[in-house]
């Protein structure tokens, strides 16, 4: 958390999967370290919360279930120009019609929290170029890109950024595109070497957030703290290996430098 403060982070987005599973079981702990260095929490409700998958209906047991157990700390984050609102990223969101997702998120929804002690901002994931009428349908408050790979879908492409940015202002949604330092995740997905983007001493990181401030979103998201496995990590990082394997490091730059790049970017958004 003091390392998340040097970068000028203000909220981290907690990947949740599930009641019980380790993400859930550590919260307590994160939400008080996050208190003393004046962090804040919210959540990405990933796919596989639980038995049978995610639906509707889990996610709004979800919503409730950590609201109710976590509403009241001073670090779950909230938006005072949203109505106090927390907020919750949903991780492929659109493996779900957006009609399921109206009668959690529509104010005349079935099983809706609009308007009640669970009213969130729920921000769905942009994949495909035309996915506007997912979001109007789904009665979502956002989206976000989340991707660290620039040319893997349209939403993660950061020359599409003005574009979207525009939609979500025609139609009064958060719009938050998210900046990555680069991409491997060869060691979990050999075969997916096309996809890794090498972090180019920084360079890669400067182009995202530079094409982020430019559109003026509300939110930033950053691709990731400690990701390791996808190779998108800003946490310090020291030369290491372990049989064959060689992690990454930010050689020639200091293990601290991401953090620092963070900070200089956060300074300028």
């Amino acid at each position: 958390m003091g390392q998340l403060r040097q970068a000028g982070v203000g909220t981290i987005c907690v990947s949740w999967w599930g009641k019980n599973s380790f993400t859930d079981r550590t919260l307590p702990a994160l939400f008080d370290a996050a208190q003393k260095e004046g962090i804040r929490i919210n959540f990405h409700i990933e796919p596989h919360i639980g038995p049978g998958g995610r639906n509707p209906g889990t996610v709004r047991e979800a919503i409730t279930y950590l609201l109710d157990r976590h509403g009241s700390h001073p670090a779950l984050y909230r938006d005072s120009r949203q109505g106090n609102r927390t907020m919750f990223y949903l991780y492929d969101s659109y493996l779900t019609k957006p009609n399921d997702w109206a009668t959690v998120f529509s104010p005349n929804g079935a099983q809706t929290i609009r308007g009640t002690q669970y009213d969130s901002i729920i921000i769905g994931l942009w994949v495909k170029e035309k996915e506007g009428e997912f979001f109007l349908k789904g009665h979502f408050d956002g989206f976000y890109t989340y991707f660290a790979i620039d040319g893997f879908t349209y939403g993660s492409t950061p020359s599409n950024w003005k574009s979207l940015a525009s939609w979500a202002k025609k139609n009064d949604k958060l719009f938050i595109p998210c900046v990555a330092p680069g991409y491997d995740d060869t060691r979990i997905r050999p075969w997916n070497g096309r996809n890794t983007r090498g972090r180019e001493n920084g360079s890669y990181y400067d182009r995202g957030f530079e094409a982020a401030i430019k559109v003026e979103p509300d939110v930033i998201g950053i691709t990731s703290f400690n990701e390791w496995h996808e190779g998108t990590q800003i946490e310090p990082a020291i030369p290491k290996r372990i049989d064959v394997y060689k992690y990454e490091n930010y050689l020639p730059r200091n293990p601290n430098w991401y953090l620092e790049r963070t900070a200089h970017w956060v300074g300028r958004f």
